[in-house]
């Protein structure tokens, strides 16, 4: 498997430390909106990758970089899978996916992310596959780390948490979340 990123970081370490072939992209074909840029990047990519790599599949979970892995499954005539995140959805995000719906599917990481691409008029096949969680990650924090834990923050011992991760964002309902803690009392 070779993964193209936007640029080296944490991520593309953790996978070349695991043995996948991380390739980064020039960031001077990234600006967005930049339509011969794009196109630039798409026969980079293609000429950068081949013929060593054979593409089966072009993925992306982002949409600021959209555009780059779309013109370059036209290019390819390889299938773009998009793990879409974000309730906002732009029209020009719209078009694509419904224009070139053949050869993309969706991958909503929630109910109300598929909504929110078919309430916008995506026609392209939506799945919903939420983003996995690995319980067994946190089995062993002892109650002794809770309870320091809650001591640091100022928390009572018998406090019910919630921890919800993610930017600040009005769309997230982070306050629905704390007007949900309240009624629980």
């Amino acid at each position: 498997c070779a993964c193209v990123f936007p640029g080296a970081g944490p991520l593309t370490a953790a996978l070349s430390g695991m043995g996948m072939d991380c390739r980064s992209l020039d960031g001077r074909f990234l600006s967005e909106g930049e339509f011969f840029k794009l196109w630039c990047a798409c026969f980079y990519l293609s000429r950068a990758l081949s013929p060593e790599v054979k593409v089966d599949l072009i993925h992306t979970n982002s949409k600021i970089v959209f555009y780059l892995p779309l013109y370059w499954s036209i290019i390819t005539g390889k299938p773009l899978l998009v793990h879409w995140r974000d309730l906002d959805v732009e029209q020009g995000h719209v078009f694509y996916l419904n224009l070139f719906r053949k050869r993309i599917r969706v991958i909503a990481v929630s109910k109300a992310v598929q909504v929110a691409l078919l309430t916008a008029g995506v026609k392209a096949p939506i799945e919903v596959i939420y983003d996995a969680v690995r319980p067994e990650f946190f089995a062993d924090v002892s109650a002794v780390a809770v309870h320091k834990t809650k001591k640091n923050l100022g928390l009572a011992a018998d406090a019910f948490v919630l921890g919800m991760t993610g930017r600040l964002a009005s769309w997230k309902g982070h306050e629905v979340a704390i007007q949900a803690l309240k009624q629980l009392n």
